[in-house]
């Protein structure tokens, strides 16, 4: 590919999350007289509009091949998330989240594709400069980056919140190996199903939301029944 061309990739990409990010200061920030849950639809909706339209408009096809992986993965992150609000209690959103999707505001079925599209990006630029294993290293540290920087954040808002688990500076401990092995499980999973078919996409992203969510069962009983009930924590 022309070197020219992956540069301006590289610039359009990053002008667009740059935009993106004062956008956020600004509806989330300035006192616009709108419910938050309103607020954090319309931000989610715009991302996920520009990512593949301009994509398709500057002939960027691999943001629009990546958007098709992400977006039925968060799509389907709604199961897991709905289990923890109903099933086991320890997620919680406000009752004015806008419009719900059972326990779960529908701006949290878009919003995934935020962290995930950063990350894998991220992943792909240090395994071209550096090395696919430092790669892997790099993508597991920002899922974890990112999403603590969520978890410390959303509930100030407020988006959502963790109660009756342990949690540090309201970051739930159950969800930190999960939140990190979602992030790194998509970057991997993605670099291998790469313009593939949309089928082939939808399949995956099922599957890796089937890891995330045995991982979020798995590590919640580990941490909350088994270490704290051997006052480990």
């Amino acid at each position: 590919m022309d070197r020219q061309l992956i540069e301006n990739k590289e610039r359009n990409i990053l002008i667009l999350h740059i935009a993106f990010a004062a956008l956020c200061v600004v509806m989330l920030m300035v006192p616009l007289g709108l419910p938050i849950g309103i607020r954090l639809f319309a931000l989610v909706v715009i991302y996920n509009l520009a990512i593949p339209g301009i994509g398709l408009w500057l002939e960027h096809n691999d943001w629009v091949d990546l958007w098709l992986f992400v977006f039925p993965l968060s799509l389907f992150i709604v199961l897991p998330d709905s289990f923890l609000c109903s099933g086991l209690g320890v997620l919680v959103y406000p009752e004015d989240s806008f419009i719900k999707i059972g326990p779960i505001p529908v701006y949290m079925a878009f919003m995934w594709t935020i962290p995930l599209i950063l990350i894998i990006l991220a992943g792909e630029q240090v395994q071209k400069h550096i090395s696919q294993r430092t790669a892997y290293i790099c993508v597991a540290a920002i899922s974890l980056f990112i999403v603590g920087i969520a978890e410390q954040t959303m509930w100030a808002l407020p988006s959502w919140s963790s109660e009756n688990v342990i949690t540090i500076n309201h970051w739930a401990v159950y969800l930190v190996i999960p939140e990190m092995l979602l992030g790194l499980s998509a970057y991997i999973a993605y670099e291998n199903i790469k313009y593939k078919s949309l089928l082939v996409k939808f399949l995956t992203a099922f599957l890796i939301m089937l890891l995330y969510w045995f991982n979020l069962v798995f590590f919640y009983f580990f941490v909350e029944k088994v270490l704290l009930g051997l006052q480990i924590l």
